[in-house]
């Protein structure tokens, strides 16, 4: 249309003009919503741009809530090495701690953008009020998502292309773009069997810490794709038969370990557990044998061979795995009746006190709610 000027004539033809107008509108303008950005493109001759980050203040709060609220449920980064490592990336690049402003490199691009995405996520969390309409983290986001175009080719061993994608997938899940979180999986999936981080026996000789940060990335991984193909009622990406990491508490896996024609499975070695706390471990190897149980709910009910002739030895066989998961799940995770009993509190009133929690910020409603109202029961 730009091209050819057919704009005048569109409105008085039905002609290819109007035809081209037509199907522009369909279209529309360039989609604010974002595509997943691809490794074969060509690196942008020239210098990269300059990229605005918060202030100095700012970025340590910012950073502060993404460690403690966030990475806390998936733990894609290990905060001892991640923040020793922005500290030294943001001084290479020149970052000025009053106006926020950092240059860019290629060297740095991928981590850079987990910085910006790290930003993104926690901003999702700030307890700050601002207009709805506003997408919270877009603006970092954005920039983060600029700074694809400039990775170079990736490289057996390298997590941290694995980890630009996750968090993207994982900021994208928290706005509730769930089909665009899913492409990021996909791309950090592909990451992931390109740099081998889906086999353990191909992973660089590295010091336990760094091992177990490339352990916890990899599960976070698998955790967030089950999560999200959930959310989607889509088939899941990442299948058990191309997965040899090894799993943070063997004695708790739902893993069959007479399923495997290997004579030591992968999941047999266990990482030792080092800095991270036992109560840490038995919640991670939770997560992943939450996401484990629904891969094997999708195969049996819902899968396109076999989710419509299920028969009830097979929903049989599943309700035995959902009775076997309960009870391996370590008590201190679960929820526990007795204790809200204790303290005199019914159970409708404990649990319209965890909505109230849950919905920020609490709204009169919630509060009359909380109020001890006999007429409310």
């Amino acid at each position: 249309m730009d091209t050819f000027d057919l704009q005048q004539q569109a409105e008085n033809s039905i002609s290819l003009s109007s035809q081209l107008k037509s199907l522009r509108g369909i279209l529309g303008a360039r989609s604010t919503l974002p595509s997943p950005p691809s490794d074969k493109a060509r690196i942008p001759a020239g210098p990269m741009p300059s990229l605005q980050l918060p202030n100095l203040e700012t970025l340590q709060d910012l950073t502060d809530v993404f460690f403690k609220e966030m990475n806390t449920l998936l733990p894609v980064l290990n905060q001892n090495e991640a923040i020793p490592r922005i500290t030294r990336t943001l001084n290479a690049l020149g970052y000025n701690g009053q106006t926020g402003m950092v240059s860019s490199s290629v060297e740095h691009a991928v981590f850079l953008g987990m910085i910006f995405w790290i930003l993104a996520i926690a901003d999702t969390e700030a307890p700050d009020v601002r207009d709805e309409s506003a997408r919270l983290g877009w603006n970092w986001f954005q920039q983060g998502q600029q700074l694809s175009k400039y990775f170079g080719p990736m490289k057996v061993g390298d997590s941290d292309r694995v980890g630009y994608y996750t968090l993207g997938a994982t900021y994208l899940l928290r706005l509730e773009l769930l089909s665009h979180a899913s492409a990021y999986i996909m791309q950090a999936w592909n990451a992931a069997t390109v740099t081998g981080m889906n086999d353990q026996r191909s992973w660089p000789t590295a010091s336990h810490s760094a091992t177990l940060a490339r352990q916890k990335m990899w599960w976070a991984l698998y955790y967030l794709d089950t999560h999200v193909a959930r959310r989607r009622g889509r088939p899941y990406l990442i299948r058990d038969s191309e997965v040899a990491v090894a799993e943070f508490v063997p004695q708790l896996s739902m893993v069959s370990k007479y399923n495997t024609p290997e004579h030591n499975p992968v999941h047999e070695y266990p990482l030792s557990i080092g800095e991270s706390s036992s109560r840490e471990m038995e919640f991670n190897q939770t997560s992943l044998n939450f996401a484990r149980i629904w891969k094997q709910i999708w195969d049996t009910l819902f899968s396109a061979r076999l989710g419509r002739y299920a028969h009830a030895q097979d929903v049989e066989i599943l309700d035995a795995r959902i009775i076997f998961l309960e009870r391996i799940t370590p008590s201190a995770l679960k929820w526990r009746d007795q204790n809200v009993l204790s303290l005199g509190e019914s159970e409708i009133f404990v649990r319209r006190r965890l909505l109230c929690q849950l919905v920020r910020p609490p709204f009169p409603r919630c509060l009359q709610l909380l109020s001890p109202q006999p007429s409310l029961y």
